[in-house]
């Protein structure tokens, strides 16, 4: 027995080992929880070494590696998140401030580069499209098919008051080959806002 063992027998007490968890023991059932298997069997792994993850996406047929870092200590919200997928891509939802959100799109293939894309507003996942701000300045729209990386670019008619103009759109969609959103003016926080509907076609 060593000493601590002898102490705990004179002192009547049961003594315990408790085992010791490193922190990759921890990141790894940190980052395990958002591990997905969809119903098109497309899957999402995350992999821990040391004190950070990546991440392994595919399906039956088809491995591949997205090699970014994430450490282990961002909150579970900025972990990039399965979102939806189809035969082409699988889409990661992942947030990383106010209002800052993005989405990571993980081609289905060997030729095509991971995607980053910033302030998503909506997606329309069987016809590949998706709706975001323009990266340069956010105060337009960008409509874009995934597949074939034709943009159609829609500019805001309607003023906002904020310094962000996502806080302006109240709500958004895209389906049916129409881009449709409502607008609210001076911006979504005004009690008296007013709201303008908008339908765009999609060329």
């Amino acid at each position: 027995m060593n000493k601590a063992q002898i102490l705990s027998v004179l002192l009547g007490l049961e003594f315990f080992i408790v085992p010791a968890f490193s922190q990759t023991d921890n990141c790894q059932k940190h980052f395990s929880s958002f591990d997905t298997i969809s119903t098109n069997g497309n899957y999402v792994k995350y992999h821990v070494s040391n004190d950070s993850a990546t991440i392994e996406f595919g399906n039956r047929t088809f491995h591949r590696s997205h090699n970014d870092k994430y450490s282990c200590d961002i909150p579970d919200a900025w972990i990039p998140h399965f979102k939806w997928d189809n035969n082409d891509f699988i889409c990661l939802r992942y947030g990383c401030g106010s209002p800052c959100r993005g989405v990571l799109i993980l081609p289905l293939n060997s030729k095509d580069t991971v995607r980053i894309i910033m302030q998503d507003l909506a997606t329309d996942p069987p016809n590949n499209l998706i709706a975001y701000l323009d990266n340069s300045n956010y105060d337009k729209i960008v409509i874009e098919n995934l597949k074939t990386n034709i943009r159609q670019v829609i500019e805001f008619t309607a003023k906002c008051s904020s310094a962000f103009i996502g806080y302006c759109i109240d709500s958004i969609s895209l389906g049916n080959k129409e881009l449709y959103y409502r607008f609210a003016e001076p911006n979504n926080f005004d009690k008296n806002k007013k709201l303008t509907e908008f339908r765009i076609r999609i060329k």
